[in-house]
């Protein structure tokens, strides 16, 4: 492993056309000013992909979501860094990247409910995103194994993140909300663009369905 950061997404079938990748790499590149990072994106097609973005093979094939359970590997082919921030395609970049890009922990997910809505503490009120994930190559791999134990189960409705938080809820972080929001939660419609450095846009509107500021940085 070498020290630094890579960033990476996943494509997998057609459910996201490959300019979801290009767009996404190109608001990271916009937004990352002094940290050293890789870029890569894990798919089962590279075809339509710009040459200049990396690709690798799928971490896990699985259906929907549940590829992204290969980023609890002990050690994740195709990551070259200490540390990782996985990205879903369909979010937006609204501020700069390097002080989540620096965040000190293992293993962080954005947060699913924003802060108030739960009581502090409770079980819903901890829950995570999967979404966005931070984690240190490797130190979560009890997830993976024990998924692997399990039988690599696929029935929960909302797919890997339930899984995560299901099995494991004293082992995740949750990140803070100036980092990451959700469009819908948060009610973040409009013309002015949130404090924050990623908005997620889980289940709908999607980055293409909206105006405002949305259209003005999903680019």
């Amino acid at each position: 492993m070498t020290p630094g950061i890579t960033i990476c997404c996943l494509k997998k079938g057609d459910r996201y056309r490959s300019y979801y990748v290009h767009i996404l790499e190109a608001m990271v590149r916009r937004n990352v000013v002094s940290t050293p990072y890789e870029f890569v994106c894990f798919t089962d097609d590279n075809r339509e992909i710009a040459p200049y973005i990396r690709t690798a093979p799928l971490l896990y094939d699985a259906p929907k979501w549940w590829g992204k359970m290969g980023l609890y590997m002990k050690a994740i082919p195709g990551i070259n860094t200490e540390r990782l921030l996985y990205l879903d395609l369909d979010l937006v970049i609204t501020g700069q990247l390097d002080e989540l890009l620096q965040y000190e922990v293992d293993f962080a997910m954005a947060k699913d409910f924003p802060l108030g809505k739960y009581p502090k503490g409770s079980l819903r009120d901890r829950m995570g995103n999967s979404s966005v994930i931070c984690l240190k190559v490797g130190a979560v791999s009890q997830i993976w194994d024990w998924y692997c134990l399990a039988g690599k189960p696929e029935n929960e409705p909302f797919g890997d993140q339930d899984w995560v938080n299901k099995e494991f809820p004293d082992l995740i972080k949750t990140l803070p909300e100036r980092f990451v929001r959700s469009y819908k939660l948060h009610y973040l419609e409009g013309t002015i663009p949130p404090k924050c450095s990623i908005v997620m846009f889980h289940g709908h509107p999607k980055p293409p369905d909206c105006g405002g500021w949305v259209k003005e940085l999903w680019k």
